[in-house]
Protein backbone atom coordinates (compact mmCIF):
# COMPACT_ATOMS: atom_id res chain seq x y z
CA UNK A 1 0.00 0.00 0.00
CA UNK A 2 1.25 3.69 -1.08
CA UNK A 3 1.57 6.20 1.43
CA UNK A 4 -1.30 8.60 -0.18
CA UNK A 5 -3.40 5.48 0.23
CA UNK A 6 -2.49 4.66 3.60
CA UNK A 7 -2.79 8.50 4.74
CA UNK A 8 -6.13 8.94 2.81
CA UNK A 9 -7.70 5.83 4.76
CA UNK A 10 -5.94 7.33 7.82
CA UNK A 11 -8.02 10.16 7.71
CA UNK A 12 -11.37 8.61 6.57
CA UNK A 13 -10.96 6.55 9.78
CA UNK A 14 -10.52 9.79 11.91
CA UNK A 15 -12.35 12.39 10.47
CA UNK A 16 -15.60 9.55 10.13
CA UNK A 17 -16.62 8.87 13.44
CA UNK A 18 -16.11 12.88 13.84
CA UNK A 19 -18.39 13.37 11.22
CA UNK A 20 -20.86 10.98 12.37
CA UNK A 21 -20.81 12.76 16.05
CA UNK A 22 -21.42 16.29 14.89
CA UNK A 23 -24.31 15.32 12.37
CA UNK A 24 -26.02 13.29 15.49
CA UNK A 25 -25.77 16.17 17.41
CA UNK A 26 -26.98 19.24 14.41
CA UNK A 27 -30.19 16.64 13.62
CA UNK A 28 -30.98 16.46 17.27
CA UNK A 29 -30.97 12.24 17.29
CA UNK A 30 -29.85 11.88 21.19
CA UNK A 31 -32.08 15.22 22.21
CA UNK A 32 -35.20 14.73 24.87
CA UNK A 33 -33.60 11.69 26.85
CA UNK A 34 -32.66 12.45 29.66
CA UNK A 35 -32.72 10.07 31.95
CA UNK A 36 -33.70 11.94 35.20
CA UNK A 37 -37.42 11.91 36.23
CA UNK A 38 -37.23 15.55 38.29
CA UNK A 39 -37.20 18.85 36.63
CA UNK A 40 -33.37 20.29 37.09
CA UNK A 41 -33.91 24.21 37.97
CA UNK A 42 -32.57 26.90 35.76
CA UNK A 43 -30.69 28.79 39.03
CA UNK A 44 -28.75 28.45 41.98
CA UNK A 45 -30.75 28.08 45.09
CA UNK A 46 -29.59 27.89 48.23
CA UNK A 47 -31.91 25.72 50.54
CA UNK A 48 -30.22 24.70 53.53
CA UNK A 49 -27.17 25.13 55.05
CA UNK A 50 -24.02 23.11 54.10
CA UNK A 51 -24.31 19.81 55.84
CA UNK A 52 -21.24 19.20 58.22
CA UNK A 53 -18.65 16.29 57.28
CA UNK A 54 -20.13 13.47 59.08
CA UNK A 55 -23.58 14.21 58.09
CA UNK A 56 -25.78 12.64 55.10
CA UNK A 57 -24.45 13.49 51.68
CA UNK A 58 -28.14 14.09 50.29
CA UNK A 59 -30.77 15.87 51.58
CA UNK A 60 -34.64 15.42 50.78
CA UNK A 61 -36.21 18.35 51.25
CA UNK A 62 -40.36 19.14 51.17
CA UNK A 63 -40.41 23.28 50.78
CA UNK A 64 -43.41 24.36 52.36
CA UNK A 65 -45.00 28.01 51.89
CA UNK A 66 -45.19 30.68 54.10
CA UNK A 67 -48.86 30.64 54.64
CA UNK A 68 -50.12 27.10 54.26
CA UNK A 69 -54.37 26.78 53.92
CA UNK A 70 -56.60 23.18 53.90
CA UNK A 71 -55.23 22.45 50.01
CA UNK A 72 -51.15 23.23 51.38
CA UNK A 73 -52.13 21.31 54.91
CA UNK A 74 -52.95 18.22 52.26
CA UNK A 75 -49.99 18.98 49.97
CA UNK A 76 -47.61 18.56 52.88
CA UNK A 77 -48.89 15.67 54.37
CA UNK A 78 -48.80 14.23 51.49
CA UNK A 79 -45.16 14.91 50.99
CA UNK A 80 -43.67 14.10 54.36
CA UNK A 81 -45.38 11.02 54.01
CA UNK A 82 -44.03 10.50 50.31
CA UNK A 83 -40.52 11.25 52.61
CA UNK A 84 -40.98 8.65 55.23
CA UNK A 85 -41.72 6.20 52.73
CA UNK A 86 -38.85 6.87 50.46
CA UNK A 87 -36.60 7.15 53.33
CA UNK A 88 -37.76 3.67 54.65
CA UNK A 89 -37.42 2.46 51.46
CA UNK A 90 -33.98 2.99 51.19
CA UNK A 91 -32.58 0.18 52.91
CA UNK A 92 -28.76 0.46 53.71
CA UNK A 93 -28.67 3.44 52.18
CA UNK A 94 -30.35 5.19 54.95
CA UNK A 95 -27.61 6.91 56.11
CA UNK A 96 -26.57 8.47 52.96
CA UNK A 97 -29.98 10.84 53.00
CA UNK A 98 -32.11 13.04 55.25
CA UNK A 99 -35.39 13.60 54.86
CA UNK A 100 -36.14 17.42 56.22
CA UNK A 101 -39.27 19.90 55.80
CA UNK A 102 -38.43 23.54 54.89
CA UNK A 103 -40.70 25.66 56.55
CA UNK A 104 -40.76 28.78 58.96
CA UNK A 105 -41.87 26.82 61.83
CA UNK A 106 -42.66 22.87 62.50
CA UNK A 107 -45.87 21.44 60.93
CA UNK A 108 -47.89 20.46 63.40
CA UNK A 109 -48.23 17.14 61.21
CA UNK A 110 -44.32 16.24 61.80
CA UNK A 111 -44.76 13.87 64.96
CA UNK A 112 -46.52 11.32 62.78
CA UNK A 113 -43.74 11.13 61.10
CA UNK A 114 -40.48 10.15 63.05
CA UNK A 115 -37.84 9.90 60.68
CA UNK A 116 -38.74 13.53 58.86
CA UNK A 117 -36.68 16.43 60.34
CA UNK A 118 -37.91 20.20 60.44
CA UNK A 119 -34.87 22.51 59.53
CA UNK A 120 -35.68 26.20 58.84
CA UNK A 121 -33.45 26.75 55.85
CA UNK A 122 -30.67 28.78 54.52
CA UNK A 123 -31.12 32.43 55.45
CA UNK A 124 -30.41 34.78 51.89
CA UNK A 125 -30.16 38.51 51.81
CA UNK A 126 -32.16 40.00 54.52
CA UNK A 127 -32.34 37.47 56.90
CA UNK A 128 -35.32 35.67 54.90
CA UNK A 129 -35.35 32.27 54.12
CA UNK A 130 -33.65 31.81 50.30
CA UNK A 131 -36.14 28.45 49.62
CA UNK A 132 -39.16 30.12 51.14
CA UNK A 133 -38.77 33.15 49.49
CA UNK A 134 -38.27 31.28 45.64
CA UNK A 135 -41.72 30.40 44.43
CA UNK A 136 -40.25 27.87 42.25
CA UNK A 137 -39.68 25.41 45.04
CA UNK A 138 -42.60 25.85 47.06
CA UNK A 139 -44.65 23.10 47.24
CA UNK A 140 -41.93 20.64 45.89
CA UNK A 141 -39.79 18.02 47.02
CA UNK A 142 -36.31 18.96 46.13
CA UNK A 143 -33.54 16.70 45.97
CA UNK A 144 -30.32 19.23 47.76
CA UNK A 145 -27.01 18.56 47.52
CA UNK A 146 -24.55 18.29 50.91
CA UNK A 147 -23.72 22.06 49.86
CA UNK A 148 -27.73 23.00 50.25
CA UNK A 149 -28.18 23.95 46.38
CA UNK A 150 -31.42 22.36 45.22
CA UNK A 151 -30.28 20.35 42.33
CA UNK A 152 -34.07 18.29 40.87
CA UNK A 153 -37.72 19.37 42.04
CA UNK A 154 -40.78 17.48 42.03
CA UNK A 155 -44.36 19.06 42.46
CA UNK A 156 -47.06 17.81 44.84
CA UNK A 157 -50.42 18.03 45.52
CA UNK A 158 -52.94 16.35 47.58
CA UNK A 159 -53.74 13.47 44.58
CA UNK A 160 -52.83 10.02 45.72
CA UNK A 161 -52.41 8.69 42.72
CA UNK A 162 -49.93 11.16 41.59
CA UNK A 163 -47.81 10.83 45.14
CA UNK A 164 -47.37 7.28 44.22
CA UNK A 165 -45.84 8.66 40.71
CA UNK A 166 -43.50 11.24 42.60
CA UNK A 167 -42.37 8.44 45.22
CA UNK A 168 -41.09 6.42 41.90
CA UNK A 169 -39.76 9.54 40.26
CA UNK A 170 -37.79 10.65 43.48
CA UNK A 171 -36.69 7.12 44.29
CA UNK A 172 -35.16 6.56 40.49
CA UNK A 173 -32.89 10.00 40.42
CA UNK A 174 -32.10 9.59 44.26
CA UNK A 175 -30.89 6.12 43.96
CA UNK A 176 -28.70 6.99 40.43
CA UNK A 177 -27.04 9.86 42.54
CA UNK A 178 -26.36 7.78 45.21
CA UNK A 179 -24.93 5.01 42.80
CA UNK A 180 -23.06 7.69 41.06
CA UNK A 181 -22.19 9.77 44.35
CA UNK A 182 -18.39 9.44 45.28
CA UNK A 183 -18.15 12.14 47.72
CA UNK A 184 -17.96 9.44 50.44
CA UNK A 185 -14.76 7.44 48.95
Amino acid sequence: MSSRKFMALFLLCALLPLAAAWLALEQGWFAGHATNRGQWLDHEVQVLPAAPAADAHWRLAYVQPRDCDAACEAAAEAALHILQQLHAGLGRKQEQVRPVVVATASPTVLERFPSVRWEAGAAGAGGQVAALADAALTRHIVIVNREGLALLRYAVDGDRAHAVQVATDIRSDLLRLLNYDRSGV
